[in-house]
């Protein structure tokens, strides 16, 4: 082991250093722990040999978290975008039909009729003959 190998982070920090800097999920950060305990390599041990290597992976790791964040964001102004017609063509529809009862209401108002019935007071009165028929 060389002197300055003191100076280099353990696994563990830079891993923990790396993760803070690329804002990698938790889980992604166990992820990349598992490996190295997988390999029974002890995450106090330097992490010289291996920091190339965890650079690249927590780069990556951002790199396709912010592809994915955009794409979601484009799925997501596709799906307003679609939202937003649908909701249109509704209001459309809906003036429609609102025209047609106007049209229907505008139909039934017709101008006051006299009804004449028997017995009303408003008949006009209308001399029979005399006598009995």
């Amino acid at each position: 082991m060389r002197d300055d190998d003191d100076l280099v982070p353990s696994l563990d920090a830079s891993i923990a250093a790396l993760a803070a800097d690329s804002g990698a999920p938790p889980s992604f950060v166990a992820k990349v722990r598992a490996l190295f305990e997988g390999k029974g390599i002890s995450l106090e041990r330097s992490a010289r040999p291996y920091l190339g290597a965890l650079r690249e992976a927590f780069r990556r790791e951002e790199s396709l978290r912010r592809l994915a964040e955009r794409h979601d964001l484009s799925r997501l102004d596709a799906d307003w975008e679609r939202q937003l017609a649908h909701l249109r063509s509704l209001q459309d529809a809906l003036q429609v039909q609102a025209r047609r009862l106007r049209a229907g209401v505008e139909r039934l108002k017709v101008p006051p009729r006299t009804v004449l019935c028997p017995g009303s007071v408003e008949l006009p009165f209308v001399p029979g003959p005399e006598g009995l028929q």
